[in-house]
């Protein structure tokens, strides 16, 4: 691709930092090699306690384009929160700091948008294991669909081309005026992600792989089973309600995001803990009352219908198979 003008438009890219000084030089690295070269690059260190926070004040020093907010720790959240309050760009781009992308990933996206009319472009991701494997995958095709903000949100609710994380895709930042990563919250693109695909008129996406996302043994999504967890049936619900108010023809694809959240919790909640009664009585009493209409719905993944089937049998084996879902589909 050519090289893009400075007279394009600034992209703000906001990377949230916390102990990742084994990663981030590469993670800033590609990000300042970008072909679209007019950008920012917004470094919010959340209090890291190892060499991170130095890291990014020696890469401020090399490079005029990165400002660095040093804050006390507050999560993820609160991190992209303070990178969007200072953000200049006319769009906005998130990046994991132990994550990588193409060349030409910012590029890509932006000529997506504009030529598009879109709001919010999106591009697939590669997992790559720490271990050093990679996942799977056939030969890329640029395969483009644009959806308006029905079809997006139908096909994040049934988890299909489009899912919640908030990097792999780029954003007009109007869109997040009134609208913030909640704060606390462990789950917090769930319930962030949705408000700003409603907004949009046109939302495009490519099947490129264009973005590097590392799977780590100590990152958040994978650390045993706290009462924090149950953020993600909170941000569910909020889902839900707002569903239910704005768009009420897709409460049923709601319904079974809502539903696979609960699976989701259930897979590590340890069920015969008696600290944890309150929760298990939550997750089995929602099981129940979404169930039915998950295995009804002819517009859900074969496996979570097969996992709405599982949901009348002892939560001990529909356990085993919220890992197999997570195996495949997570």
């Amino acid at each position: 691709m050519a090289e893009i003008n400075q007279a394009e438009p600034l992209i703000s890219v906001i990377v949230p930092v916390y102990n990742v000084e084994n990663y981030l030089d590469k993670s800033i690295g590609c990000i300042l090699t970008q072909t679209y070269q007019n950008l920012e690059l917004i470094l919010v260190d959340d209090g890291s306690k190892d060499a991170s926070g130095a890291m990014c004040d020696a890469w401020r020093a090399k490079d005029a384009r990165i400002r660095v907010i040093h804050q006390t720790n507050g999560g993820q959240a609160l991190a992209r929160n303070h990178g969007i309050d200072e953000a200049a760009g006319a769009y906005l781009a998130f990046i994991d700091s132990d994550d990588w992308i193409a060349p030409d990933y910012l590029e890509t996206l932006y000529r997506l948008l504009r030529e598009h009319r879109a709001e919010i472009s999106i591009c697939d991701k590669q997992m790559i294991y720490e271990s050093g494997g990679q996942a799977k995958s056939s030969e890329e095709e640029d395969q483009i669909r644009e959806y308006t903000n029905r079809e997006a949100l139908k096909a994040l609710f049934y988890q299909r081309e489009i899912d919640n994380s908030p990097w792999g895709k780029l954003y007009l930042a109007s869109l997040f005026n009134g609208v913030r990563f909640p704060e606390g919250k462990i789950y917090e693109d769930l319930g962030t992600i949705y408000r700003l695909l409603y907004q949009c008129d046109r939302v495009v996406r490519t099947s490129r792989k264009l973005y590097y996302y590392l799977q780590r043994e100590g990152s958040t999504m994978y650390r045993t089973f706290g009462r924090s967890k149950m953020d993600r049936i909170e941000m569910s619900q909020n889902i839900l309600d707002f569903i239910g108010e704005n768009c009420p023809d897709l409460l049923r694809a709601a319904q079974c995001r809502y539903f696979i959240s609960v699976v989701q919790v259930l897979r590590e909640l340890p069920v015969s803990d008696p600290e944890y009664a309150e929760e298990n009585r939550l997750v089995r009493q929602k099981l129940r009352e979404y169930r039915r209409g998950v295995l009804t719905d002819h517009e859900a993944k074969k496996i979570t219908r097969l996992i709405a089937l599982a949901a009348y049998i002892p939560a001990g084996w529909l356990q085993k198979l919220g890992a197999v879902y997570k195996k495949f589909y997570d």
